[in-house]
C-alpha cells in the first residue's frame, strides 16, 4: 500500500488506465466486496457489474495477449460428460441441464468436512427443490 499521495502518483505515472483516487473511504468495501485478499489481484467484472472471474492475474499469466478475454468460465458443456447420472440411477442427457442453475459439488468420502457438509446440504438441496422445482440442479463431483 502507498503510504503517500506522492508514493502513490509516482508508482501510477505509468499506468495506462483510470486510477481511483488514493485513500478512497471505499477500499476496504471494495477489497471485500470483491474478495481481495492478495496482492496483485484482478478481478473482471461483467458489463452489468457482475464478477467474470475473481481469477484476472492467473488468466492473464495463461492468456497474455487476451485472446480468451474476457476470460469466463469455459461452459459446462464444453467440460462436462453428456450424459449423467440422477440419484435414482436414471441417466440424463447435459441438455437438460439447459435453463438451469447448475451447482457442482466437489466432495470425498474420505474427507471429514465434506461428511459434515453433506448432510446439511441434502436438507438445503431438499428445501430449494420444493421452493424452486425444475430451476437448478446439483451434481456431486467425486475427487476420490
Amino acid at each position: 500500500m502507498d503510504r503517500s499521495q506522492e508514493e502513490y502518483d509516482k508508482y501510477t505515472e505509468d499506468m495506462p488506465w483510470w486510477c481511483l483516487p488514493y485513500a478512497i473511504s471505499t477500499l476496504p468495501k471494495l477489497a471485500e466486496l470483491y474478495e481481495a485478499s492478495g496482492l496483485p489481484y484482478l478481478v473482471v467484472l461483467d458489463i452489468d457489474g457482475s464478477v467474470i472471474t475473481k481469477e484476472g492475474v492467473q488468466n492473464l499469466r495463461m492468456d497474455p495477449v487476451g485472446k480468451r478475454f474476457p476470460w469466463r468460465p469455459q461452459p459446462l458443456v464444453d467440460i462436462m460428460p453428456k450424459t449423467y447420472v440422477a440419484s435414482s440411477l436414471v441417466e440424463h442427457s447435459i441438455d437438460d441441464l439447459e435453463e438451469k442453475y447448475i451447482m457442482l459439488f466437489f466432495a470425498s468420502k474420505t474427507c471429514d468436512l465434506c461428511a459434515e457438509f453433506t448432510p446439511w446440504l441434502i436438507k438445503a438441496y431438499n428445501i430449494l427443490k420444493e421452493r424452486r422445482p425444475g430451476d437448478f440442479e446439483l451434481l456431486f463431483v467425486c475427487c476420490d
